[in-house]
C-alpha cells in the first residue's frame, strides 16, 4: 500500500473529481448533440430571416390537396459540404416538413436516365444538374440553380436568396388545374424580354408562363390572361388594334399590360391612344421630373411616385407607398359619365412635379399620374388596362444598380387582379443579406471552422496546463 499524505490525497481527489467532471460534461454534449440532430427543428437566427419562409408560402402548403414533388438535381451529401446549396437546402427543408410535398435528391451524373424518365426526352435536354424540378401529375416546373440566388451583377457576390418566391411560384404552377399565359407583343418595336429577365422570373414565379407573339401575324390565343407590351418605339397597327377590340368584345375579358417610356423622337402613338381612351384613359407625349425631395441626386428624371391604394384596381389594400419611375410619361385619368368604362390612378407625382412636352417642349407643373388601370366592359366581361409611363425601373440593369423595388410587385398584383387569381399578387420578397457581412470561399471557411473548432480549444486546454503547473504545489 503506498502510505499518501493528506496534501498528495486531496490533490488526487480533486484531480479525480475534474477528470469525472470532464468526461461527465463530454458525454452529455456528444448525447445531447446526437438527439437534437433527430429532431426536425431548425432556428433562423439571422436578423434578416434569411432562411425563413412568408405567412403566405405556409397558407399555400398547408391549402394542398395534391401531391406535391421536389427534385434538387445534386447529391445531397455533397450539397451540404457546399455553403451555397446547404443554404437552399435549409429551405427545402422547410418545404419537405409539409405534408403534401416530398423532396428528393438526385445525382443526375449518377442516374442520368432520370429526367428521361421524369419529364420525357425532348425537356430533359432544358436541365442542368444543380438545377430544381417542381413536379405535380404531369405539371412540371423548371427552376435553374442561379434563379435561387441573389447575386450583385457588379461584384457578382451572393447577396441573398430568392428560393422560396421560386419554390411556392413553382408549387403554385403544378398545382393549379389550368396555365394562364402572358403573351409578350413583338411587333411594334418592343424592348428586347432578356433585358427584363428578373420581371419575366417573377411572372413566371406567380403562377404565369410567358410567351412571345407578334399580332400582326397572329390571332389571340384562348389561353392568353394578357397581352404585354414592353417598352414599343412604334405605334400599334390599325389591324392589332381591330384584333384588340374584337377581343374585348368577345365571350372572354381581354385584358392588356403597357409598359411605355417615352420617345426622344416624339413619335405619336395614335392607335394606342385609342386603346386606352376605351378604358377612360390617355398617354401624353412627354415625360415627367420632380423637385430634389423626391428624385435622385442629379436625376430630376428619377422619381418617387407616391402608390395610391384604390378600390377594385391592382392596388386595393395596399400599404406600399411609394415607387421608382424613370423616365415616365405622365397618363391622364379621363372622366367619364358612361357605365361601360372607368379609370383609377394608381401612382402620382407631387404637385411640384413637372411635365415638359417632346414635340414643344412647353412645361406643365402640377399633380402627375405615372400609372393607372382602367376596365372596359364591351362583352359579357369586363376587359382590364394596366398602363405605366415606364418600364425601366423594371429593366435588369436598373434593378441591379439602382436596388429598385419595382422589380414586378405592380404588374403581379395587376395580372392577378385581371385573372381573378386569389392571391392577389402577393409577390414574396427577395431575402437579402443585410450590409454588414463577410464575403468568403468555402476554402476560408473551412480553414476558421477549424480554427473554432480545434485550435482554439487547444489554445485553451494548453494555457489551463500551464497555470495548473504553476499552481500544483500550492
Amino acid at each position: 500500500m503506498f502510505n499518501l499524505s493528506e496534501k498528495t490525497k486531496r490533490r488526487f481527489r480533486f484531480g479525480t473529481n475534474a477528470v469525472v467532471l470532464m468526461i461527465v460534461v463530454i458525454v452529455v454534449a456528444v448525447l445531447v448533440n446526437l438527439v437534437l440532430e433527430q429532431l426536425p427543428m431548425t432556428v433562423d437566427l439571422t436578423s434578416e430571416e434569411l432562411y425563413s419562409v412568408t405567412d403566405k408560402t405556409y397558407e399555400i402548403l398547408d391549402d394542398l390537396d395534391k401531391e406535391v414533388e421536389v427534385y434538387a438535381l445534386f447529391d445531397q451529401a455533397k450539397g451540404e459540404t457546399d455553403s451555397n446549396l446547404a443554404s437552399i437546402m435549409k429551405y427545402l427543408d422547410i418545404y419537405d416538413g409539409h405534408a403534401k410535398v416530398t423532396v428528393k435528391y438526385v445525382d443526375i451524373d449518377k442516374n442520368p436516365t432520370f429526367l428521361r424518365n421524369t419529364v420525357g426526352e425532348t425537356r430533359a435536354a432544358d436541365f442542368k444538374a444543380g438545377d430544381y424540378l417542381v413536379k405535380c401529375g404531369n405539371n412540371v416546373r423548371q427552376i435553374p440553380q442561379a434563379n435561387m440566388y441573389v447575386v450583385d451583377k457588379e461584384s457578382g457576390y451572393l447577396i441573398g436568396y430568392d428560393a422560396e418566391a421560386c419554390l411556392t411560384g413553382a408549387i403554385v404552377y403544378v398545382t393549379s388545374d389550368e396555365i394562364p399565359v402572358v403573351y409578350v407583343s413583338t411587333g411594334s418595336g418592343e424592348a428586347a424580354m432578356e433585358d427584363y429577365s428578373t420581371l419575366m422570373a417573377n411572372i413566371r414565379n406567380n403562377n404565369f408562363d410567358v410567351a412571345t407573339i407578334n399580332l400582326n401575324q397572329a390571332e389571340i390565343p384562348e389561353d392568353c390572361a394578357a397581352v404585354l407590351f414592353l417598352s414599343p418605339s412604334e405605334d400599334i397597327s390599325t389591324s392589332v388594334l381591330s384584333k384588340l377590340k374584337s377581343w374585348f368584345q368577345s365571350d372572354y375579358a381581354g385584358n392588356v399590360v403597357c409598359l411605355m417610356d417615352y420617345n426622344k423622337t416624339g413619335v405619336e402613338l395614335p392607335n394606342f391612344n385609342e386603346l386606352f381612351q376605351l378604358f377612360s384613359l390617355k398617354l401624353n407625349n412627354d415625360v415627367v421630373s420632380e423637385t430634389s425631395d423626391m428624385c435622385m441626386p442629379g436625376y430630376p428624371q428619377r422619381l418617387a411616385g407616391y402608390i395610391v391604394s384604390a378600390d377594385d384596381s391592382p392596388n386595393a389594400n395596399l400599404s406600399k407607398d411609394l415607387g421608382m419611375f424613370i423616365d415616365s410619361r405622365s397618363i391622364e385619368v379621363l372622366k367619364t359619365t358612361n357605365s361601360y368604362s372607368s379609370s383609377v390612378a394608381l401612382a402620382k407625382t407631387t404637385e411640384l412635379a413637372t411635365s415638359t412636352d417632346i414635340d414643344t417642349g412647353a412645361t406643365s407643373t402640377g399633380e402627375k399620374v405615372l400609372m393607372a388601370s382602367g376596365q372596359y366592359q364591351a362583352g359579357l366581361d369586363v376587359s382590364k388596362l394596366y398602363l405605366s409611363g415606364s418600364s425601366l425601373s423594371l429593366r435588369d440593369d436598373y434593378i441591379s444598380t439602382m436596388g429598385s423595388g419595382m422589380d414586378g410587385g405592380t404588374l403581379i398584383r395587376a395580372l392577378n387582379w385581371m385573372h381573378n387569381n386569389t392571391n392577389e399578387g402577393d409577390l414574396i420578397p427577395e431575402k437579402k443579406q443585410g450590409q454588414n457581412y463577410i464575403m468568403t470561399t468555402d476554402s476560408s471557411a473551412n480553414t476558421m471552422g477549424i480554427i473554432a473548432a480545434i485550435i482554439i480549444p487547444v489554445v485553451i486546454m494548453s494555457i489551463g496546463f500551464v497555470i495548473w503547473l504553476k499552481r500544483r504545489h500550492l
